[in-house]
């Protein structure tokens, strides 16, 4: 049976594992500060769907290069077994999307180039079809200048970010 690889990726509070809970059917509430793996069953298919812990060092004592060689580690062993079959970009309407280009750079050296892995993005927190189609938007030029290509996005208007 062939399973697939889904890496959900985003800033802490984005709602990543939120996000992954719906998709299990378990409702909301679940957080994970760092990586996490879930296995759910949908359509007779098995998806491991990994949260990767954010770029951000967490504190002082975590320094940016431990945090971007621990999500290298995940990358390197999602790619071991079969390479993550989808990207999720968990984007935050309200927050600024920088973070996205070093966490496309960070992916990018994990991978042979060129890189093809279908790459999508789900934003919480934009209310209405006008706001949405508005922000969809204003980011997407953002996005292109990153090298970000999004194949599809999804809005989710109300998300707790536990």
């Amino acid at each position: 049976m062939v399973t697939f690889n889904v890496l959900f990726l985003g800033e802490t509070d984005t709602g990543k594992a939120s996000i992954i809970d719906v998709i299990a059917g378990q409702g909301e509430g679940r957080t994970s500060p760092c990586s996490d793996t879930r296995e759910v069953q949908l359509d007779n298919k098995t998806f491991l769907l990994h949260t990767a812990p954010s770029l951000e060092p967490k504190s002082e004592t975590t320094s940016a290069v431990a945090v971007k060689q621990r999500y290298q580690d995940l990358l390197r062993d999602l790619r071991k077994n079969g390479g993550p079959h989808l990207l999720v970009y968990c984007l935050d309407g309200s927050h600024s999307t920088s973070w996205i280009e070093a966490t496309h750079d960070a992916i990018s050296s994990c991978f042979t180039l060129p890189f093809s892995i279908p790459t999508i993005a789900v934003v919480t927190g934009v209310r209405g079809l006008a706001q949405q189609e508005s922000w969809w938007s204003n980011n997407q030029t953002l996005f292109t200048n990153q090298a970000v290509r999004f194949v599809g996005h999804a809005f989710i208007p109300v998300m707790s970010h536990d």
